[in-house]
């Protein structure tokens, strides 16, 4: 390559065809009116507030979100919380159940305990008449 390529393009602000437009030219053909740039600059601005719409919408969503999520997680926290408890609930529930259970096979066994003998002694009594005869 030559020096001439290497060289950065000047850039010569110049009045174009009798003064009505004023334009910017490199020096190598290239020219861009004044107008051009307007337009382009116009274009830039009106992308920029379109992204800048974009992102406020962006925000509002990621907040939203956000609250969301909060709401989720604290919900979340009083499920645990619920189920925790249900279940200390069910485990006392269960060790009544089984109270219960014992209590019962504790009366039945005293009233076995206590009906047996008199059902033994009645019983004897019984064996005992009908062998002698009947007799009193």
């Amino acid at each position: 390559m030559d020096d001439g390529a290497r060289r950065s393009a000047d850039i010569y602000l110049y009045s174009m065809t009798g003064g009505e437009t004023v334009g910017v030219s490199d020096g190598n053909g290239v020219t861009i009116t004044l107008r051009e740039i307007y337009d382009s600059l116009n274009e830039v601005s009106s992308s920029l507030d379109r992204l800048e719409q974009r992102i406020i919408r962006l925000e509002e969503k990621t907040s939203i979100a956000s609250e969301a999520d909060e709401r989720s997680r604290n919900a979340l926290k009083k499920a645990e919380e619920a189920f925790q408890k249900a279940s200390e609930a069910l485990a006392l529930i269960q060790e009544k159940e089984a109270e219960k259970k014992e209590f019962k096979k504790m009366w039945f066994s005293a009233i076995l305990t206590a009906i047996i003998p008199w059902l033994l002694g009645f019983l004897f009594v019984l064996i005992y008449l009908v062998q002698k005869g009947g007799e009193w």
